[in-house]
């Protein structure tokens, strides 16, 4: 097994754990705040709209991933981003439920899909920086597909 390697190692422990909880914050912000969103001032919009979810839960559970992660720990059996992963889900899938109660927001499962696509497609991706473009384009057309769908 090889040592720990990945887009965000040159981060430092405590940053990354700084980090990972200013970015939950901002999550919450922009997902369900309670603020309904501006009516679209182009077409494209809502697509950006929806595929902001897969950059937003992605980059989140690449934070955690690094966060948890001591320097020089050697990767698992299990891939070292699988569980920051389910936990980024999952809060998606909660932002989601919550913005039941905001008036003016409806919950949508195409966001979670494409919660799950970013916070499973960005921690892969990151995780071999050598493959980085080929997995991010990866990621990026499964999103589009899924922002796609949920507009």
């Amino acid at each position: 097994m090889s040592e720990r390697r990945g887009l965000l190692a040159f981060l430092p422990q405590p940053a990354a754990w700084l980090l990972f909880g200013l970015w939950t914050w901002l999550v919450f912000e922009l997902v369900a705040g309670g603020r309904v969103k501006p009516e679209p001032w182009y077409w494209f919009m809502p697509y950006l709209y929806n595929l902001a979810h897969a950059v937003l839960f992605g980059f989140e559970a690449a934070l955690l991933d690094r966060a948890v992660r001591r320097p020089g720990e050697r990767a698992a059996a299990t891939p070292p981003w699988l569980w920051a992963s389910l936990v980024a889900v999952a809060y998606g899938a909660g932002l989601e439920w919550h913005q039941g109660s905001i008036p003016g927001r409806v919950p949508s499962g195409w966001d979670v899909v494409t919660n799950t696509v970013g916070a499973f497609g960005v921690p892969w991706a990151f995780a071999q920086p050598s493959a980085l473009v080929r997995r991010g384009a990866v990621v990026f057309v499964v999103a589009l597909a899924s922002a796609i769908a949920a507009t």
